[in-house]
């Protein structure tokens, strides 16, 4: 049985969660600022896009990891995630699809194991035990792009699979106990890399309404091959399944 360590400190995350991001969307701004020229190159790049799309939905999230036993212990979590696509069409049946999405991933983990337990130490001894749960619930935003051939196979149906690289930007793991009534919060860890990378696949079907609206169904995996965790073997790679509902603002 895994031992558990009490410590009855809370660190409550909110003011810095927002002032990362209040630094992250600063900072965004001014890059936006100082390079007006190359971003509006990339912004008349993405206006000739001969298809575009914008979608969100639900998704289920967890990790893979290498060691068996730690993976059992794993529950998938709900996260959400919303997306646009640009396609570049080279004929009719194929094109290149380019897609900038955001992504909430992360994980449960649920353990039983033996934590110290003072009402059962009548002698002081710091030594009495008793059984116990824990609970790990860890939300992780990520900023991802993803480059992948599209391919027409039916009609109104598609299929891409490609690369895609993300950018972890917040984390929030709340440690929940048995045996008290505190929680524990923490950040970004320094054994985590921001960097992420893998390979991503969807399925799409888009459905007509009228001559002019078209509402796009998609469902995609986005499957990492990057370990994430800088100081361990367990293999820490990120794994989501998301259902999307869109509308296509452009198509030829």
């Amino acid at each position: 049985m895994r031992s558990f360590l009490y410590n009855d400190k809370s660190i409550l995350p909110n003011h810095k969660y927002m002032n990362f991001k209040f630094k992250l969307g600063l900072s965004l701004s001014l890059i936006l600022l100082q390079f007006p020229k190359c971003n509006s190159q990339i912004f008349q790049f993405l206006k000739k896009a001969d298809h575009i799309e914008i979608s969100g939905g639900p998704s289920l999230a967890t990790l893979r990891m290498n060691d068996k036993i730690e993976q059992m212990k794993l529950v998938p979590k709900i996260g959400y995630a919303a997306k646009l696509d640009f396609d570049f069409y080279i004929n009719k049946l194929i094109s290149v699809n380019t897609t900038f999405f955001y992504e909430r991933k992360g994980y449960k983990r649920k353990s039983v194991g033996y934590y110290y337990d003072p009402t059962k130490d009548s002698t002081n001894c710091k030594c009495t035990t008793s059984l116990g749960q824990s609970e790990v619930n860890s939300s992780r935003d990520y900023l991802e792009f993803s480059l992948a051939p599209k391919f027409k196979i039916a009609r109104n149906f598609y299929v891409k699979s490609g690369i895609y690289f993300g950018y972890l930007l917040a984390i929030i793991t709340v440690e929940k106990y048995s045996w008290t009534n505190s929680n524990q919060y923490r950040g970004i860890s320094p054994d985590l890399r921001r960097i992420d990378a893998g390979v991503t696949i969807s399925l799409n079907y888009n459905i007509k309404i009228g001559d002019t609206n078209t509402i796009a169904i998609s469902l995609n995996e986005v499957y990492g091959l990057m370990d994430i965790a800088k100081s361990t073997s367990s293999g820490n790679r990120t794994n989501s399944i998301s259902l999307q509902i869109g509308y296509i603002l452009k198509s030829k």
